[in-house]
């Protein structure tokens, strides 16, 4: 698709909560492949959360079930929701960006803790940290 604004440099262009085709990027679904994105980092760095916002402009043609590795572990793996739908006249709605935890520090988990999603989540669910056989969680 020659003359498609939602290229691949729009992964990172800073626009994320939003309805705009000019800041949302697509790539070619195909049924049984996975899509693949490799960040590839030049030294090592900590991560306390990696923040995701799926494809708004059709809500059902997002992101479902994905994984994140790190030097080929699986450090994640669960459900991205889906964006929210459009309103008339809505160009940037509220953040519905959704957060993954890599950290128990209580100032992170407080700022993400909206944006943090559990597939079974009954909108009074803890934060739930595993770490090996440990469960934690934040209240």
């Amino acid at each position: 698709m020659a003359n498609d604004v939602r290229t691949l440099d729009k992964l990172w262009d800073g626009h994320n909560s939003t309805f705009d085709d000019r800041n949302m990027w697509l790539v070619p679904y195909s049924p049984g492949s996975p899509t693949v994105v490799f960040v590839c980092l030049s030294e090592p760095i900590s991560l306390s959360k990696i923040k995701f916002w799926n494809y708004s402009k059709t809500p059902d043609r997002g992101v479902a079930d994905f994984s994140i590795f790190v030097d080929d572990s699986m450090v994640y793996q669960g459900r991205l929701r889906k964006a929210p739908e459009r309103s008339e006249g809505d160009s940037v709605g509220e953040d519905f960006g959704q957060t993954i935890l890599f950290t128990n520090d209580v100032d992170v988990v407080q700022n993400e803790r909206s944006n943090v999603y559990c597939m079974d989540d009954d909108g009074d669910s803890d934060i739930k940290f595993l770490e090996g056989e440990k469960n934690l969680s934040i209240n």
